[in-house]
């Protein structure tokens, strides 16, 4: 059963700073130390960690996000005037509205006419915005569709916390339109809002007295992220296996790298026949984990179908199921 009629992706780009944070930096101290946590199941979670990349004194995300936007358009042979919808998210964006997703429209030179949509649905901004534009295509609003996510979380952390060990800054992107290496076949989802407040972005005050957002997670984030983050996403793949006659080894996993821990649990559960990413080098890139690491790998995609698995809060799980059809 494939509803994409002949929707795929066409190219992908990618951005990272050049700054190197490893596992020794003394901004680190505290939580290696053991001074704050949400108890030792966080400590637990949150492991593998090698390198990250951050954003220097006065750098900005916006640039990120425009350059993968830029590779991707060029590796699709796609001209900015011939984006019909611009997707993504720009998180934290310097203004609370609009989202810098406008900037990137702006700095890419994309036409009057381009629909600007921004999604702010952290970590599964950027599968959203690859089935949203599915669905648009597919429905003939539009021609092609580029998406684009990037973060700057390392800026919004508390380094007193386990989870800001993984945190990394980066941008990815994907163009979509008919045809394409890799074919959008289906999708499945699965939301558990009545843990909707178990973690998120919040205001947090500084030294300074100044109001910063803030990432946390509550005890009861961490035991939604164990139960429903490591069991959900197998089940909700062996579903899609099932309903289109696949079999797992046939399947290689892009996920969200939230820690190598969660990755290892998916990877067992589901023994698929690869698994592509990029947290060893870039850490947890947040809602452009998934678009970085297609555009790193997409040369060592061989099996037939690809999975999508993107984690976020609110809290939800959203899977989508590719068909490769050639070379990326």
């Amino acid at each position: 059963m494939s509803r994409g009629r002949g929707v795929g992706f066409l190219g992908f780009g990618h951005a990272v700073p050049p700054h190197v944070r490893t596992n020794d930096d003394p901004i680190f101290r505290e939580v290696r130390e053991g001074a704050r946590g949400n108890g030792v199941s966080e400590a637990e979670l949150f492991t593998g960690m090698r390198e990250r990349r951050y954003l220097g004194p006065g750098e900005r995300l916006e640039p990120l996000m425009a350059e993968a936007g830029r590779q991707a358009l060029a590796r699709a042979g796609v001209a900015p005037g011939q984006v019909d919808r611009l997707y993504g998210y720009a998180t934290v964006s310097e203004m609370h509205t609009p989202n810098a997703l406008f900037s990137v429209h702006r700095d890419l030179g994309l036409p009057a006419h381009t629909l600007v949509l921004p999604i702010n649905s952290e970590f599964t901004n950027f599968v959203t915005g690859c089935l949203l534009a599915w669905e648009a295509i597919a429905m003939g609003h539009g021609a092609h569709a580029l998406v684009v996510c990037g973060g700057n979380w390392t800026r919004h952390m508390d380094y007193r916390n386990p989870h800001s060990l993984v945190s990394g800054d980066g941008a990815g992107a994907a163009v979509l339109g008919r045809g394409g290496a890799l074919e959008l076949v289906d999708h499945a989802v699965h939301t558990r809002s009545d843990v909707y407040e178990a973690m998120g972005m919040r205001s947090h005050a500084t030294d300074t007295g100044l109001s910063v957002p803030t990432y946390a997670i509550a005890a009861e984030g961490v035991r939604a992220f164990m139960e429903l983050g490591m069991n959900e996403p197998p089940r909700l793949i062996a579903a899609l296996l099932e309903r289109h006659g696949l079999r797992a080894e046939q399947l290689t996993l892009v996920t969200h790298q939230a820690s190598r821990r969660l990755m290892d649990q998916w990877k067992n559960a589901i023994q698929p026949g690869a698994y592509l990413d990029t947290f060893d080098e870039y850490g947890n890139l947040g809602l452009a984990s998934i678009p970085v690491t297609l555009s790193r790998h997409a040369e060592r995609l061989t099996t037939d179908h690809v999975a999508l698995i993107a984690l976020g809060t609110g809290i939800h799980v959203l899977v989508l199921l590719l068909r490769r059809t050639g070379g990326v």
